[in-house]
């Protein structure tokens, strides 16, 4: 099918061919029945049901009028006729592939699509303040092609996946790290980096990231909104710190709210004026961050309580050595799920914890960790692996076998590989932890 549109004001002129044979991807339909031609010119009837040929590929009814070209041959072949004059595809139209890479921006979007031959359809930069517009414009390239689109993991892609998703007939997740060493040394342009989404999409090489549901989602946000209230914090305790060292007054071990007041009703009369406003200012501002972080707390526990799905295997593995309701949500949020990986080595990669690899012929070496994935869940297993050698004997005679070869940072960082592994394995047996059967490699 081809048709060609001219002045939406004037007269429309459109060509419709329904071939005996053909080929879906050059635009031929099968109808069974012969070469059946519609030449110009051609009725009105005929003209709305040409344009309305791509609601029939989506499934939805042609309407028709009574003894037009369109309604010739009662539905054989391609159509069936239902009342009304009503016409109906026997099956839907299979539309051409249409790639499509979109380079995402806090501004814009750059949008770059080809067909599977390698022809270039899409070129087009768009405002993302105007969703509406982002919104309309999927909505037309989906009724003319089968949209299979791509868009690279920036921190910011959740709103262009749950608009764009419902209008595609697929969207992937690109891992943007290996998209870019992909890229070779194609010059960094916006529209250089949707094509080479586009290129990977149609070469089916597409490195893709995973996409968490909205539930989980959420549960991710709650973790890292109280991640980001805990390091403000702990940069207030520092300044107090600080301006402590700055006056040689040494304050308390433990800097919270409670045993700061204490400290600097003690001290008031040996501190400058300027000093006592800093120090007012700053513990006003950590008790605000405190009661926020409990405030957080309560609703991360009352969030996995309610959900199910959360609650069973985060509850298997808080009872792990230096694990607790917080370490637990937090490996299991950002994980997406324990039992997902079906080897320890898969989750140990793919957060971070799997050391570098360089390798050539007859040489081997290993370098420091890769570090890939998120951040928070490598920080929040180190400190639980503290807390283990802190309070669990077996553990911490292993530490200190390891610490004797190894140094306490590289010691500390295995553990809490070993302690990631262990979590993997009791959501893949869905057993409860058992002290005796821990295992070191």
């Amino acid at each position: 099918m081809m048709f060609v549109e001219g002045d939406r004001t004037g007269r429309i002129e459109m060509e419709l061919r329904l071939m005996g044979s053909g080929d879906s991807h050059s635009g031929r339909l099968f109808s069974g029945e012969g070469l059946s031609h519609i030449a110009r010119p051609v009725s009105p009837a005929t003209l709305r049901f040409v344009a309305e040929l791509p609601l029939a590929a989506c499934g939805q009814a042609i309407r028709a009028v009574r003894g037009s070209a369109a309604t010739q041959g009662r539905g054989k072949g391609l159509f069936r006729k239902r009342s009304r004059g009503r016409l109906f595809l026997k099956e839907p139209l299979m539309l051409e592939d249409l790639f499509l890479g979109n380079d995402l921006h806090k501004d814009t979007i750059v949008l770059y699509g080809e067909t599977a031959q390698g022809e270039i359809l899409v070129r087009e930069t768009l405002p993302t303040r105007c969703k509406n517009q982002i919104r309309d414009f999927f909505a037309e390239l989906s009724t003319r092609y089968r949209v299979v689109a791509a868009v690279e993991s920036v921190g910011f892609y959740q709103w262009f996946w749950d608009l764009v998703r419902p209008l595609v007939a697929e969207l992937h997740l690109a891992d943007a790290s290996q998209v870019r060493a992909a890229a070779g040394r194609l010059a960094k342009t916006d529209m250089n980096d949707a094509a080479t989404l586009a290129r990977l999409l149609r070469q089916k090489s597409l490195p893709t990231a995973f996409v968490p549901d909205p539930e989980l989602r959420e549960l991710r946000a709650l973790i890292r909104h109280r991640e980001r209230l805990r390091r403000r914090a702990t940069s207030t305790k520092n300044s107090m710190r600080m301006e402590m060292n700055k006056l040689g007054l040494p304050g308390p071990r433990d800097l919270e709210t409670g045993t700061f007041h204490k400290w600097f009703t003690g001290q008031y009369e040996k501190i400058g004026l300027v000093a006592r406003l800093a120090f007012s200012q700053l513990a006003d501002h950590l008790a605000i961050l405190e009661r926020q972080i409990l405030a957080l707390d309560d609703e991360l526990e009352r969030k996995i309580e309610a959900t199910e799905r959360f609650r069973v295997p985060i509850m298997r593995i808080k009872d792990l050595p230096g694990f607790g309701l917080l370490t637990a949500a937090v490996t299991y949020a950002e994980t997406g799920g324990l039992d997902r990986f079906d080897e320890a080595g898969e989750i140990v990669c793919y957060t971070g914890f799997a050391p570098r690899t360089f390798q050539s012929a007859d040489t081997c070496r290993h370098g420091r960790i890769s570090k890939a994935g998120p951040p928070i869940i490598r920080k929040c297993l180190i400190n639980a692996a503290w807390t283990a050698v802190r309070s669990h004997p077996l553990v911490r005679r292993r530490f200190e076998r390891w610490c004797k070869t190894r140094g306490k940072k590289k010691s500390i960082v295995k553990l809490a590989a070993h302690m990631l592994v262990w979590a993997w394995a009791l959501e893949k047996k869905k057993t409860a932890f058992d002290p005796a059967r821990l295992a070191f490699n």
